[in-house]
């Protein structure tokens, strides 16, 4: 079984991180797994100046996903 470890930088290079393009909106948001994640964030400005945000599941755990 093979196990991968997520580590985050920030919201851009997050494989949690979405981009909706609409026809005048771009709605960026978290879609982290529920376990470690208490609803959806809007992650805008987060995710425009390569930050990552205070509340992030991710930066307070680590993630393993084993295959």
């Amino acid at each position: 079984m093979n196990t991968l470890e997520i580590k985050v930088k920030n919201c851009r290079t997050c494989p949690f991180s979405t981009v909706e393009v609409g026809i005048d909106v771009r709605t960026y948001e978290c879609l982290a797994p529920a376990q470690i994640h208490k609803g959806y964030y809007k992650i805008d400005s987060y995710y425009k100046n390569y930050k990552l945000p205070k509340f992030c599941p991710l930066k307070l755990q680590s993630l393993k996903i084993s295959l």
